[in-house]
Formats: C-alpha cells, sequence, structure tokens
C-alpha cells in the first residue's frame, strides 16, 4: 500500500524531455512525459532500502527479493517484476509484455515456415542475458538489440516471433527446466541449448506459461459463462407457455409436437429470447471491454477496453483518448438495447393482435 503526494521536481525540464526522448526511441514508441511541476513522488508504507548502502545491485535485489519474502503482496513483491525475476507468482506476465514489442512484431511478419524463426534466434550469437542471470529475463526487443540472450531469452524471443507469425499455434507453451528451456509450437518441443526439435516432452520442466488471454480463448470464457442464464431463461419461459389455453387447444384438434413447438410455443417465446439474447451482447461487451482495460484482454487486436488502457496514463493531456472509446462503448451497447426493446415490441404476437384491433 502506498500514497501519493505532489511536489514540484528539481529536475530542469529540457532533461525529462532528452530522458523520455532516448527511451522512446529504444522501445520505437513515443513516451508521454508528465508536467515536471506535477510529478507524483509515491511514498511506500514500508521502508525502502537505500541502494547505495548496498556493493552491488545483486545485494540490492537480493534484500529485495528477503523483504517479499517477509512480507507478502507489498510493494517488495511487485518490485519483483521490475527485476524481471522469474521466481513471481505470476510469470506469464512477462509474456504478455513481450507481446507488445515492436520491432519483434515487424519483424514475424516475414516467418512464413518455423525454419525461419530458429535462424533469427540463431543469430543471437551471445549466450548471456543482458541482466547476467537465468533467473531474470529480458523482452525480446532487448535480446535482438543487444545481440545475446541466455536460453530463457531465447525462448521467450521464439515463442513472440512464432506467436505473431503467420504460422502462430494457440496451444504453443514455453517450458523451463533448472537446466535448459523448450518451446512447444504445433505439437513439436523446441530445445533453446542446440535449437533441435524434440520426439518428446522434455522432462523435469519447473515452470510453464503462455500467452493465455488469446482472442480465442477470451471468446470460449464468456461464452461458457453467458449460456447457461439464456438456457435458464428460455427453459421457465417454454414450460411457462406449454400450459397456456392456446397449447392445449392446439393439442386438443390433434396438432403434433412438431407444429406444437414451431407454431404455438416457439412464436411466443422468441421475443424474449431476442431482448435477452441483446441485453446480452450489450453486457459481453462491457465485460471485454473492462477485462482489456485491466490488460487481461488479447494485445494482439485492438479494442475499446484496450484503447482505454493506453489513454489512461494521458487523461489530464488527452482526455479524447478516454472520451471517444468510452462513448463510443456506450453508443453501442445502448443502440443494442434499443434494437432488443423494438424487436420484442415487433415480434411479440400480443403486439400484433393490438395493432389489428385498432381501427382503420
Amino acid at each position: 500500500m502506498c500514497h501519493c503526494m505532489s511536489r514540484t521536481s528539481q529536475i530542469p525540464q529540457q532533461q525529462i524531455t532528452n530522458i523520455y526522448a532516448s527511451i522512446g526511441g529504444f522501445v520505437s514508441n513515443p513516451l508521454k512525459h508528465p508536467n515536471p511541476e506535477q510529478i507524483q513522488f509515491v511514498q511506500p508504507d514500508y521502508q525502502i532500502p537505500n541502494p547505495l548502502e548496498y556493493d552491488s545491485a545483486a545485494e540490492f535485489q537480493a534484500a529485495i527479493v528477503a523483504l517479499a519474502e517477509q512480507h507478502p503482496d507489498s510493494i517488495y513483491e511487485f518490485a519483483l517484476y521490475a527485476f524481471r525475476r522469474l521466481d513471481v507468482n505470476y510469470p506469464q506476465v512477462y509474456v504478455r509484455a513481450a507481446m507488445r514489442d515492436y520491432n519483434v512484431k515487424q519483424l514475424a511478419q516475414g516467418i512464413k515456415e518455423l525454419s525461419d524463426a530458429l535462424l533469427i534466434v540463431c543469430n543471437i550469437a551471445g549466450r548471456d542475458s543482458i541482466f547476467g542471470s537465468r533467473d531474470r529475463i529480458a523482452m525480446p526487443d532487448e535480446t535482438l538489440y543487444f545481440k545475446t540472450g541466455s536460453d530463457r531469452d531465447k525462448a521467450l524471443l521464439l515463442y513472440t516471433l512464432l506467436q505473431h507469425s503467420p504460422i502462430s499455434d494457440t496451444e504453443s507453451v514455453i517450458g523451463l527446466s533448472n537446466e535448459n528451456s523448450f518451446v512447444s509450437h504445433q505439437g513439436k518441443w523446441i530445445d533453446l541449448e542446440n535449437l533441435s526439435l524434440l520426439s518428446a516432452e522434455p522432462l523435469e520442466l519447473k515452470i510453464l506459461f503462455n500467452a493465455t488471454s488469446t482472442l480465442y480463448t477470451l471468446i470460449v470464457v464468456l461464452t461458457l459463462t453467458y449460456w447457461s442464464s439464456t438456457a435458464r431463461l428460455v427453459r421457465a419461459e417454454v414450460l411457462s407457455i406449454r400450459e397456456r389455453s392456446f397449447v392445449e387447444a392446439a393439442r386438443a384438434i390433434g396438432a403434433s409436437h412438431t407444429r406444437i413447438v414451431f407454431h404455438e410455443i416457439l412464436p411466443n417465446a422468441f421475443p424474449l429470447i431476442v431482448t435477452n439474447v441483446m441485453l446480452m451482447v450489450g453486457g459481453v461487451i462491457l465485460v471485454e471491454a473492462g477485462l482489456s482495460f485491466i490488460g487481461l484482454g488479447d494485445a494482439n487486436y485492438i479494442s475499446w477496453g484496450y484503447m482505454l488502457h493506453n489513454g489512461q496514463h494521458f487523461i489530464r493531456d488527452a482526455w479524447w483518448m478516454i472520451f471517444f472509446p468510452t462513448l463510443a462503448v456506450s453508443l453501442l451497447v445502448f443502440a443494442l438495447n434499443a434494437v432488443g426493446d423494438r424487436l420484442n415490441h415487433a415480434l411479440d404476437p400480443k403486439s400484433r393482435l393490438e395493432h389489428f384491433d385498432k381501427p382503420a
């Protein structure tokens, strides 16, 4: 937990601008820096160790790791992600971050087969991580830029290349062991030590993770979540309609079960079904936008929620980045509700009877 306070920055404006321009050039993405007069300084509830009191960065990181073990769910635990450590609760966040790297995404467009991706990884001559440890992982753009990386860095690079390429596989996964790293692609395991194909799944894998929030997975999850409410509503409505007098009259004149279902029950239940589906679609859109807003959507596709996620950092200086996606989501959900209401009125047999009862 922490709280923030506003304080005037003592760093010159031009120096801040140059720093952000350098970082933006490295990541191939322009960065918007804050107004130096209103920079927020975060003051945590826990005391942060002073890095100058340690002889090396490794000693400082070891101290943070020890504090994270003593204080779970604290700022120390979040610091482990900043150190790119793999012994965190959710290592898949590194895959999601890697999927947004610009340079590797562009490079992957030219991959036609698996050998093309393996050739790119093979050209990374260095075998040491830029962090000097296999317990920390570098992003694919960093591995490409510095031309060096551990087997784990290269595994993340290969996985990202394959996922952005035309031969992507939603079942692909990264596997890490104490000695080596592997990538599964289209049922084949690739050994990152010598870029060879294995005949069977490697043994003693310690960590398995991938970019689980694909568009396909999101669609399946939302479908499985929302179908049950519609099924219960339809069942209740059909059970109610089949006991009504006009259905009994149809049975009395000898109508078959098929005719009763399609000519008596479904026409009367259909307005409720359509209305509920329209309302459900609006709800699904809002859920998907919410998941994308908090970073759980598919980073490969732009959505209004993802636009809100990116625009939240610039709300003070570029309000339209938040306003127009929000307006679009609101108007679409309102339109679906309005269409559902009109369809309910148009398809309801009672409404048609009221229309015929009106004088000419």
